[in-house]
């Protein structure tokens, strides 16, 4: 087993050249599961989706994932999926999101499937007992006229840009920041509340070193429009948090390339249906399948 960055994700892998899948029984239970998982993600039935395994992730008491989104490795590949496998475990739970809509599972008993495009954000949140097994595949989309998977893609991304233009502007005067899920610590804890009131701009708070340098790290991690000083008078040290401008402009900025590239979309012929929601789907594998 090897460990990663535990800031990031605290849990133990195991490579895939230490799991063994019976692909007999493979084919028997997961195939009409994956083409079930097809259709429910919108994509042409002209095509298939090929499971790749990527790996194989065991979580124990207090370990987690941070939100993060998987990168694109092939140029096939559509979506990621989840099999969480049964055990008896607390916590843990999976929650994807994907634009303002946000789906949280948490499977325990029985063999469960989460498939979702490869731009959701997910996140595993921290354990509180047992143990957590689940072995992640990346999403191929294959079969003779597999490109017509872009006609799905393209809706995919219409949806997900229509949804976040039906967003309310940000208004003046409204700083709040979404400090994104992660740690929870008492600094974050802190952090959180500072960065989501919409009234306050600055924060001054003495902290030792080490401290700051978590606080500097979280905000420089996510990218938040968020000055931070550190006044070197007094004991400890005191860290000025400031909201900048950027806030405002960077919303600006991405709304207009969101419009710009929705109205491309739509001169393409592409048009979302109302009520459209492409997010993730789930099935329970049939018994029989087995996984060493």
């Amino acid at each position: 087993m090897t460990l990663v960055d535990r800031h990031v994700r605290d849990t133990q892998e195991l490579p895939r050249s230490r799991v063994k899948i019976d692909r007999r029984q493979w084919n028997k239970a997961f195939l009409p599961v994956l083409d079930q998982l097809r259709q429910d993600l919108g994509l042409p039935p002209e095509s298939r989706l090929r499971a790749e395994l990527h790996s194989e992730l065991v979580y124990g008491r207090g370990q987690f994932f941070v939100p993060h989104q998987d990168s694109e490795k092939a140029d096939e590949m559509v979506g990621s999926l989840v099999v969480t496998l049964p055990s008896t475990h607390t916590g843990g739970a999976l929650v994807v999101e994907h634009g303002s809509q946000v789906a949280t599972y948490r499977p325990k008993t029985a063999l469960t499937f989460v498939a979702f495009y490869s731009d959701c954000r997910h996140q595993v949140r921290p354990m509180s007992s047992g143990y957590r097994v689940s072995l992640t595949f990346n999403l191929l989309l294959q079969g003779a006229r597999a490109a017509t998977g872009l006609d799905a893609i393209a809706l995919h991304c219409a949806a997900r840009l229509d949804a976040r233009l039906a967003r309310p502007q940000r208004t003046d005067g409204d700083w709040s920041i979404r400090l994104p899920a992660g740690c929870t610590c008492e600094l974050c804890g802190k952090l959180r509340i500072f960065l989501g009131d919409a009234t306050r701009r600055s924060l001054e708070w003495p902290l030792r070193k080490d401290r700051r340098q978590h606080v500097h790290s979280r905000i420089n991690n996510a990218e938040l429009p968020v000055r931070h000083q550190t006044r070197r008078t007094g004991s400890p040290y005191t860290l000025i948090l400031t909201k900048t401008d950027d806030l405002f402009d960077r919303e600006r900025e991405a709304r207009d390339r969101d419009d710009a590239d929705l109205h491309w979309l739509q001169a393409a012929g592409v048009t979302v249906p109302a009520g459209q929601t492409i997010l993730v789907t789930r099935r329970a594998a049939a018994p029989g399948a087995q996984v060493r």
